[in-house]
């Protein structure tokens, strides 16, 4: 669906127009033959730059500025029908210009011309407090009487914009009640969310207002006049499914955003309904936070009787919906530094290497200008840094799409620092690191005394704090000590309902604690993988998100679609940077294949080659290769 603006300037002033106030000033760039050239190009696959829909072809929005100021303003809309004589000409306008007769009786021989006025407010008073222009309430009531009147000529329709903000939240139910008594001809009564840019962030203290302020004061509203109007014409623009809870209204829910104007938060990746969500303005987020966003889970689900591609969805599945969540994630260490000396642990030997606060800052801040969208926070141990709240309150400001947190857990332990962390509401998942099912061989793996028992208590504290299950996630560290215990450390995971992705990853040997203790600590990937496997098998028949990491895949070629990590890392994410304070890797995928694992001769042929990474080179140098079984 093209979008061409056709003028810049208004004669309005509305507090939330999504234009910047200095749009206005390029009005050079509007007059006929500059939007004739922009038209040319498009038709010529040249010029693309108001193309915001590109799957649909049928349409085209003329937007502003007020359009209708434009001196060619017909001249240019005669060309658009010239190129285009099958296309529905969607207008965009305030309506004030349609007040005029003669400027509606020429309107009115235009064909397949889409109307679409806003109205603000319910009378003269609140809607001018937000147009900021007097008389534009009469021209307004006027226009649409116009419109109504002509609509009938060339096949026309008009359509009602009812823009949610601030200042009208509170009435929509007597805007909604005037367009019924006196407007019932319309063909449309659309509801939208306000987009937080432009004018609407300059005038942000008149014009902010949140999802669960609107549905408290309008759940009600909004059921009785869809019923009113019906389900053809009434529609609800820009809500997030699990914003509005009553499920009777979600027939009236329109995904009309482009993909590149909406954003999804980490929690939405385990949400069951996500590919059918509308998703949130990319700009939502910054002024409201993530807090109201809050997945359904397949409780919430049987709970209300949802069921799949039934009447409940007015629209088709979100065929892509992971590319919605994918993006770059970047992996920041914030030092070597921890709390615990797990004997397997890669940075055993460089524990005294850390990052100063300023370094840790500015790293995180080069992630977000670098594009970054998910962010994870890992160390040694994050959370007994001294600046750990600094660097915290720090990533909350740059509104990272994704924010993970790993950890040993035993900060948690302490309630008042969970509950400071919990009240800054900028994680969206939590990696617990639990290698044992048990405090005796927990204890044992990680030389430290009571560790288990304060891991436990940590998790159950940031349960009760009201953190979702399903975005708590544990690691494991697969060695000589527990792989064969792997499907009892699962079961334990599921106990503790700790509901998120869940991962085991197989010792590295490279660097660290199973380097220097190769023998004692590393486990035969032939003697492991059988354990693993029965560990995955159990888990996806028991509804866990169980993976595995840093195996050969040809000891789980029947595991590939959803329960291998490095896979599962290329299908959501564009790209993993990992930035260290002795290391910097801005294609840890490539860097892994290419230096730390190796495929050896034995693998050349097999079909799963090009998907796996083999295996880590010090285990291929004191191991060999006789354990790999190539797929042919």
């Amino acid at each position: 669906m093209p979008d061409i603006a056709l003028w810049p300037a208004c004669d309005h002033k509305c507090t939330m127009c999504s234009n910047d106030a200095d749009y206005k000033y390029t009005l050079k760039d509007y007059h006929y033959e500059a939007i004739k050239t922009r038209i040319d190009g498009f038709l010529s696959g040249d010029d693309r730059n108001f193309h915001r829909f590109p799957d649909l072809k049928d349409d085209w929005t003329i937007t502003g500025g007020e359009p209708t100021l434009n001196p060619d303003y017909f001249k240019i809309l005669q060309y658009i029908r010239e190129k285009f004589p099958q296309s529905t000409l969607v207008q965009l306008t305030h309506g004030d210009r349609f007040a005029n007769i003669d400027f509606m009786k020429q309107i009115a021989t235009l064909e397949n011309y889409h109307l679409v006025f806003p109205i603000h407010g319910y009378n003269k008073e609140t809607h001018e407090a937000i147009v900021r222009k007097k008389g534009s309430w009469e021209e307004l009531l006027k226009g649409i009487h116009n419109a109504l009147k002509y609509k009938k000529f060339n096949n026309q329709t008009l359509e009602l914009r009812l823009i949610i903000q601030g200042q009208n939240y509170k009435f929509l139910d007597k805007m909604y009640e005037l367009i019924y008594k006196y407007f019932p001809q319309v063909d449309s009564v659309v509801t939208i969310m306000m987009e937080f840019e432009g004018q609407a962030i300059d005038n942000i203290k008149l014009t902010k207002m949140n999802y669960t302020q609107v549905m408290g004061v309008n759940e009600k509203v909004f059921l009785e006049y869809g019923e009113k109007f019906g389900v053809d014409k009434f529609k609800l623009y820009h809500f997030p499914l699990c914003t509005i809870k009553e499920k009777k209204l979600w027939k009236y829910m329109w995904r009309t955003l482009p993909s590149h104007e909406i954003t999804f938060t980490g929690k939405c990746s385990t949400c069951k309904l996500s590919k059918y969500c509308m998703g949130i303005h990319e700009t939502y987020c910054e002024f409201n936070g993530k807090e109201e966003i809050q997945p359904f889970y397949k409780k919430d689900i049987d709970k209300l009787k949802i069921i799949e591609n039934t009447d409940n969805f007015r629209f088709k599945p979100i065929e892509d919906v992971k590319d919605s969540f994918a993006g770059k994630k970047t992996v920041i260490f914030v030092g070597y530094g921890c709390n615990i000396v797990c004997r397997f642990c890669i940075d055993l030997n460089k524990r005294n290497i850390n990052r100063t606060t300023k370094e840790v800052l500015k790293d995180i801040l080069i992630a977000k200008q670098n594009g970054t969208e998910i962010l994870e926070i890992i160390g040694g141990e994050v959370t007994i840094r001294k600046d750990f709240f600094v660097i915290m309150k720090f990533i909350k400001s740059l509104h990272f799409r994704h924010v993970y947190l790993v950890t040993n857990g035993l900060k948690f332990s302490d309630r008042e620092f969970s509950q400071k962390l919990y009240d800054m509401d900028i994680l969206d998942s939590v990696v617990f690191s639990i290698h044992a099912d048990n405090a005796e061989l927990h204890d044992k793996l990680v030389a430290v005394p009571g560790a288990f028992d304060k891991l436990i208590k940590g998790i159950q504290i940031w349960q009760e704090l009201g953190f979702p299950n399903e975005s708590i996630g544990t690691n494991t560290a697969i060695e000589k000590g527990n792989f064969d215990n792997v499907l009892g450390i699962g079961k334990f995971v599921k106990k503790l309902k700790c509901f998120g992705s869940s991962e085991f990853i197989f010792a590295d040997p490279n660097v660290g604690g199973v380097h220097d203790n190769f023998e004692e600590l590393m486990p035969k990937i032939s003697e492991a993988s059988p354990h693993m496997r029965e560990l995955l098998d159990w888990g996806n028949a028991n509804g866990m998100i169980y993976r595995v990491r840093y195996v050969p895949l040809c000891h789980f070629e029947d595991y590939l679609e959803d329960n291998i990590s490095e896979l599962k890392e290329i299908d959501i994410y564009t790209n993993v940077t990992h930035s260290a304070p002795d290391f910097y890797n801005d294609d840890v995928v490539e860097g892994r294949k290419n230096t730390g694992r190796v495929r050896t001769k034995k693998c050349e042929g097999c079909k799963l080659y090009d998907k796996c990474e083999g295996i880590w080179t010090t285990y291929y140098d004191k191991l060999g290769d006789s354990e790999l079984n190539p797929i042919k």
